[in-house]
């Protein structure tokens, strides 16, 4: 184990770069779809420790997150994985200090290493889109999908507005695939970031009768009552200071222009 006192590890866009080509030929050279990644022989090629000063960085802590989400989602698809990652997200903002959460080169590492399992597995590949292989289009990371979804929705690790929506979806007899509806209707809109505005969209939508968006084959766009709902409420911002309302106001001014 390195001494937990020399720093925290981060990789640079360039070795993020040279590190997911050296993944994404593992991903071509076989010929039916990797269950995992392996790293190489010599990794401390690709990363490198930041000093910060008398802060100490667990690296067992780390591990044990990862192995932990990892046991948890061996049998789950993408989708319901990525809610477990908002829950594992949470507990890494809330352990480790600012300067590591907020250093990039750090999530890059995440991606790279700690992670790469759960990036490379979205769409069996690994591009820079993915595992923040550059400055630009970084909320749509793999990692920064799941953690702004963290941010927004979650006051502690395993909060139920992360798994609300795919657990009403399932007792309606609908899709329980909830990434749609988490990231094209409260991760993607700026409107959604202040405050608890998030969590009373949630509570708005789910109130008797909910709005649901129905994933399963055969269906349209007219079926996608939460993007309506969403796009109503979103005009709203237009005259409405959203980070002055506590939840409980912004769910009953949601209510007012929802619509089944």
């Amino acid at each position: 184990m390195t001494d937990p006192s020399i720093g925290y590890p981060v990789i640079s866009i360039e070795n993020a770069l040279r590190l997911g080509s050296f993944y994404q030929k593992q991903i071509d050279a076989s010929t039916v779809p990797l269950r995992q990644l392996s790293t190489p022989k010599v990794l401390t090629d690709f990363y490198r420790l930041q000093p910060m000063g008398g802060v100490t960085f667990d690296w067992d802590q780390l591990e044990e997150l990862a192995s932990d989400f990892f046991t948890r989602t061996r049998k789950l698809k993408y989708s319901e994985a990525q809610t477990e990652m908002a829950t594992t997200l949470r507990e890494i903002v809330q352990l480790f200090p600012p300067l590591v959460v907020q250093d990039l080169d750090f999530w890059r590492y995440l991606s790279l290493v700690t992670f790469r399992n759960f990036v490379f597995k979205f769409k069996n590949r690994m591009a820079p889109v993915d595992f923040l292989g550059s400055n630009s289009q970084v909320e749509r990371a793999r990692l920064i999908e799941p953690l702004r979804m963290a941010c927004r929705l979650a006051e502690e690790a395993n909060d139920p507005y992360l798994t609300i929506i795919s657990d009403v979806s399932t007792r309606e007899g609908l899709s329980s695939d909830v990434r749609d509806s988490y990231i094209s209707n409260i991760i993607r809109p700026e409107w959604a970031k202040h405050g608890k505005v998030g969590r009373a969209f949630i509570d708005a939508a789910l109130a008797e009768p909910p709005v649901l968006d129905d994933g399963r084959k055969g269906t349209t766009k007219a079926d996608r009552k939460m993007n309506l709902f969403q796009s109503r409420v979103s005009a709203l911002q237009n005259n409405v200071l959203f980070p002055y309302l506590d939840q409980s106001e912004a769910a009953e001014l949601f209510l007012t222009v929802k619509e089944i």
